[in-house]
């Protein structure tokens, strides 16, 4: 058994080392991520399905399950081996596990483990990265597909250090049939890293007919993201966006 862990709606939560367990705590005081969890639970209603995207320890995935209650779904998508396998102890079989990166396509890819913080891990090497492990890449329609068997997905968050840009390339169908709201990490300086951009990202939601809204962001309107691009040259630059369909 795990040697942290953490009570986290209704559940204990195991992780894998002290930055996991103080993250963990923090998200459980409302330290970090308390908009966040005041707006899932203000969004999320009973019955209706969730795919968490980079999952990581199952914080929100946690959440998630009390808010759908059991007639609703939650699927967590997570590449680090060791993390789906704590959360496989954590949810038992209340949320669907899958073990991957997502991507443009289906390929594999190396993955770098930050052991220092393991919340900054992605196919994105960051500079601080101590492990390195192939792992697979699916795409988020062939998840859809296979593993939901493409019924109606409510909501989407997703925070994969950079790469989100290409993990919406491959979900096409998904945004196009189903028509999810989603969540996604704007970090334009993962952006760069990653070889995509602010820009892209907004373009590219915006090509599908969503709205990009300002409801998780400090200010009232959204930044225009070549800004964004230009000057927000920061590791602790971010901010989650909320994209609905129109």
């Amino acid at each position: 058994m795990p040697f942290w862990s953490v009570s986290l709606s209704n559940q204990r939560l195991y992780v894998p080392s002290f930055d996991r367990w103080v993250a963990a705590q923090l998200f459980k005081l409302g330290v970090m991520g308390k908009k966040e969890k005041d707006f899932l639970k203000k969004e999320i209603q009973p019955g209706q399905t969730l795919i968490d995207v980079g999952a990581n320890v199952g914080l929100v995935s946690a959440l998630a399950t009390e808010l759908v209650g059991q007639n609703g779904t939650v699927l967590a998508i997570e590449p680090d081996a060791q993390l789906v396998s704590l959360m496989r102890q954590s949810f038992g079989e209340r949320v669907t596990l899958i073990e991957a990166a997502v991507g443009a396509e289906m390929t594999k890819a190396d993955y770098f483990r930050n052991h220092m913080n393991r919340g900054d891990s992605g196919l994105v090497k960051q500079g601080l990265a101590s492990e390195t492990m192939l792992v697979d890449v699916l795409t988020l329609d062939h998840i859809w597909e296979q593993s939901l068997g493409s019924k109606p997905v409510h909501w989407i968050k997703m925070d994969i250090q950079g790469y989100e840009v290409f993990a919406l390339k491959g979900a096409k169908k998904l945004l196009t049939s189903s028509r999810p709201s989603l969540i996604v990490e704007v970090w334009p300086w993962g952006f760069k890293k990653a070889g995509t951009s602010t820009s892209e990202l907004f373009a590219l939601l915006q090509s599908h007919s969503y709205k990009l809204t300002a409801e998780l962001y400090d200010g009232k309107e959204l930044p225009d993201p070549e800004v964004l691009d230009r000057t927000w040259n920061s590791q602790l630059q971010y901010f989650n966006l909320v994209a609905r369909p129109i």
